[in-house]
């Protein structure tokens, strides 16, 4: 209808119809792509929000997760530190490690077995038996979940330009760049640790008492440990081998766990500084 009426204006050489009927179109356009660009953004504002939302669920949810890592891992530093300090012989007794043991499970989720102590056991005997599993553990240092599933999806779909927000994207690429960094250093510290228990094993007896339950954390429960303590002072190989492993543990924990852990919690504040919502995470920020 339109071309049929500029067409016939030209034909006519009525110029000023023509230009009315120009400028119609011009406005028409104008208009068409305002609304297309307002409705565009209005997605994008909604995808985005959306996209924040989700990856706080998934933040919170993988600092929960990671939690028990966050707090046994750098007890695990303290506790072979006292250990090696006695088998080096720098302290006498076993006294410093049996007491942090003790103080740690007043603060920790991991209390004292009440079955345990109710079968005759002493708090001695149960802490040397922390510490003696600790040692069997010590070259165990497994990898703390890291996955953001949003995180994942953004990148591998080349979405994550709908983030507007350069906060949140710097401090999403500086986790995953340290949790890529953790998962390729941990196999690498854990290959070069030893397994003391299956190298030193006359220094090792690990045995399952009936009706007993070791529980360290929900849902976890460990065989009953002793150790020789006193030959392992006196074992040339094994404090090169507990020394070595010390050092690995807490290369594995100062290295690995808690900078990725320090790196989750700065994402998961810039994401509640975008969505306006209060911080709940104060604690690894301020570490």
């Amino acid at each position: 209808m339109l071309l049929r009426r500029i067409t016939k204006h030209v034909q006519d050489q009525n110029w000023f119809a023509v230009g009315i009927d120009f400028f119609i179109v011009v406005i028409g356009v104008f208009i068409g792509l305002q609304v297309s660009n307002w409705n565009e953004a209005r997605e994008q504002r909604f995808s985005e929000t959306e996209y924040l939302e989700r990856l706080y669920s998934d933040t919170v949810e993988l600092t929960d997760r990671r939690a028990h890592y966050d707090r046994s891992r750098p007890s695990n530093v303290i506790a072979l530190e006292l250990m090696t300090d006695f088998a080096n012989g720098d302290t006498e007794d076993l006294s410093k490690l049996r007491n942090f043991f003790i103080d740690e499970s007043n603060t920790d989720s991991a209390q004292w077995p009440q079955d345990v102590i109710a079968a005759g056991l002493s708090v001695e005997v149960v802490a040397d038996s922390y510490a003696c599993n600790l040692l069997d553990w010590s070259s165990s240092l497994t990898i703390p979940p890291s996955e953001l599933p949003t995180a994942s999806e953004l990148t591998s779909s080349g979405n994550l330009e709908r983030i507007s927000s350069e906060k949140v994207k710097g401090a999403l690429l500086s986790y995953m760049q340290e949790a890529n960094r953790a998962e390729r250093l941990i196999p690498i510290v854990q290959n070069k640790a030893t397994d003391l228990a299956d190298n030193f094993p006359e220094l090792f007896e690990i045995r399952y008492l009936k009706d007993v339950n070791f529980a360290f954390d929900e849902g976890e429960s460990y065989p009953h440990y002793k150790c020789d303590f006193d030959s392992m002072r006196e074992n040339k190989a094994f404090l090169n081998a507990l020394n070595r492993n010390r050092g690995f543990y807490a290369e594995y924990t100062n290295r690995a766990v808690l900078p990725a852990s320090e790196r989750l919690a700065e994402l998961q504040s810039v994401i509640e500084d975008a969505l306006g919502i209060p911080h709940a995470n104060e604690a690894l920020l301020t570490q």
